[in-house]
């Protein structure tokens, strides 16, 4: 009983660490913006079997992009929340404790109870997983496909696997890859294990891809009935990265979905020493707590990726204010990112406020850009492509945003 009121109060501190003040510090950037752009525009538009851009290009100036299979699994919460990014932004914290209690059931079934609630503990106060639960992403769903997958896997490897659980284990794959391609990687693992272990190797097989088939449909059926786009495009690109030629780079979140696992090798180290010295074993999880939680990628006041004075709530205003004080053709520029075409101000505006702004390629013949900046950009200076084609163009300031943004409206003289 009282490893489960300790499980149960460590619950409540994840909780805690990730809800308090959660207003203020969800993450509302241009790729979370995008996100709901695409998965509104299934609802407002028409469905698609295209998911989202996947900001990468290869040598024939091909696209790429991911599955469609996340922004459809947006598509219920926009609904549900009315296109409100916040709760949408919820269910991805409420995700990532799913994910935790998910992973302490898996260790208590293949281990003991005792590694379960030090992986539990470790996984939810990582600063990894905090941070994730923050903003809306594609890659926030991979912790919880690993985890079910190296549980799969636990089963082919003790012969205690069923068809089910070979079709499953096929799912998840095609889940993982269209989430992220170099999943492909752990699809790899997964296939030789169920070599090794499969006595019919090819019925196995042909369960396994009928599986991976259904877990990334929609990328499948698009490529069906355009020769392949997908398939071409990336190969293409796996081309050109070994040739060296593309932008193609490695970090922690391609492969986010094997950190249970490292979660599941730290928490062994820390179980041996508790089984030799209890309390050293405890003052480990408590410096690993106090770490995690003073990582610079954890504020309790602010978000973490966003420039310095901006928050959800603050461009949640600016776009009321573009609303209400916008002509029907209007557009709209951000000067503080990468993001000049405003995809955050863009997505509010229109799927919040219901005023739609012209396209991202409409900028010359708009009469009117409303443009988020700090309050002392220099308008004088080199300014975005946006912008130029109002030149010579008058500045208004429509009002501050806080303590260092200015919402402006620039029309030409």
């Amino acid at each position: 009983m009282k490893k489960y009121l300790l499980i149960f109060s460590i619950l409540i501190l994840a909780f805690v660490v990730r809800f308090y003040n959660f207003s203020n510090r969800v993450t509302f950037g241009p790729e979370q913006a995008r996100s709901l752009v695409v998965s509104s525009e299934y609802i407002n538009d028409k469905p698609s079997l295209l998911g989202q851009e996947y900001f990468r290009t290869n040598s024939l100036g091909q696209k790429l992009f991911t599955s469609a299979i996340f922004n459809y699994s947006l598509v219920p919460l926009i609904f549900i929340f009315k296109y409100q990014p916040l709760p949408i932004t919820l269910y991805f914290a409420f995700l990532n404790i799913i994910t935790a209690i998910v992973f302490y059931f898996v260790v208590k079934k293949i281990f003991n109870i005792k590694l379960a609630a030090i992986s539990f503990t470790l996984f939810v106060f990582s600063y990894l997983m905090i941070y994730h639960s923050m903003f809306i992403w594609v890659l926030n769903y991979l912790p919880l496909v690993g985890i079910l997958t190296f549980y799969l896997l636990y089963k082919v490897v003790k012969g205690k696997s069923s068809w089910k659980d070979i079709f499953l284990l096929g799912v998840l794959s095609g889940i993982g890859f269209g989430l992220e391609y170099l999943y492909v990687l752990t699809i790899l693992i997964v296939l030789y294990v169920l070599f090794k272990y499969s006595k019919e190797k090819l019925k196995t097989l042909s369960v396994f891809l009928i599986g991976a088939v259904v877990g990334d449909l929609p990328q499948v059926l698009f490529d069906l009935k355009h020769n392949f786009y997908h398939l071409k495009t990336l190969w293409q690109y796996t081309l050109d990265t070994f040739r060296g030629v593309s932008d193609a780079g490695f970090t922690y979140y391609h492969f986010l979905h094997f950190w249970p696992l490292v979660i599941l090798a730290i928490s062994y180290l820390v179980y041996i020493v508790i089984q030799k010295n209890k309390h050293l074993g405890i003052l480990l999880i408590v410096i690993y707590i106090i770490v995690n939680l003073n990582s610079s990628l954890i504020n309790f006041n602010k978000p973490v990726g966003m420039s310095e004075g901006l928050n959800l709530t603050k461009l949640i205003k600016t776009s009321k204010i573009i609303a209400e004080k916008s002509s029907n053709n209007f557009n709209i520029v951000t000067l503080y990112d990468f993001d000049t075409r405003g995809y955050t101000l863009r997505y509010l505006t229109k799927y919040i406020f219901n005023k739609t702004p012209m396209g991202i390629l409409d900028y010359p013949s708009s009469p009117e850009i409303f443009s988020l900046a700090e309050n002392n950009y220099n308008f004088k200076g080199s300014v975005p492509w946006e912008l130029t084609f109002l030149k010579p163009y008058n500045i208004e300031v429509i009002e501050k945003i806080g303590d260092d943004f200015s919402l402006y409206k620039i029309t030409k003289k």
